[in-house]
């Protein structure tokens, strides 16, 4: 079954912003780099710094995944500008596969639709972050011949 990338209408783009910022929180507070109580609000600010004017922000490509078939929703991603990095380098902000589709080898099939559209956005270059709580995603990274090109540790002090 083919995937192809579709915007997202209003309401759409309302939901995936609860959704994402919610599941953006969590991840900050797994790793250790914010608190609970911070993290909501955190997460707020980091979508509403990088998404100014939301699923119209100049430079971005938020977008569902979907069948081609009938269009069942299968995922999403959001690439655009990195905001540290080199010129021409795109960033992969968010990717996700609705979880009752996972493990089914859609990931690379997503990457792929990130890759092109990156590309259409002229990126030359893309990067992304992925926790290190996250060994299914690292996998599916290097599996689609991303590399290594930082590390970061911490310590919790007693």
């Amino acid at each position: 079954m083919a995937l192809v990338s579709t915007k997202f209408n209003t309401d759409q783009f309302a939901a995936w912003r609860t959704h994402s910022i919610a599941a953006f929180a969590r991840d900050k507070v797994e790793a250790g780099t914010w608190t609970s109580e911070e993290a909501d609000l955190r997460a707020i600010e980091s979508f509403d710094q990088l998404l100014p004017v939301g699923m119209n922000t100049v430079g971005h490509a938020i977008r569902r995944v979907v069948t081609a078939e009938d269009h069942e929703l299968r995922g999403w991603f959001w690439v655009g500008p990195a905001t540290d990095s080199a010129p021409g380098t795109g960033w992969l902000f968010d990717i996700e596969i609705v979880p009752t589709h996972r493990g089914r080898g859609l990931g690379r099939e997503v990457m792929a639709l990130v890759e092109t559209e990156a590309r259409r956005l002229g990126y030359a270059r893309i990067g992304l972050h992925v926790f290190a709580h996250n060994p299914v995603a690292r996998q599916l990274y290097e599996s689609c011949d991303y590399h290594l090109t930082d590390l970061c540790y911490a310590k919790t002090l007693r």
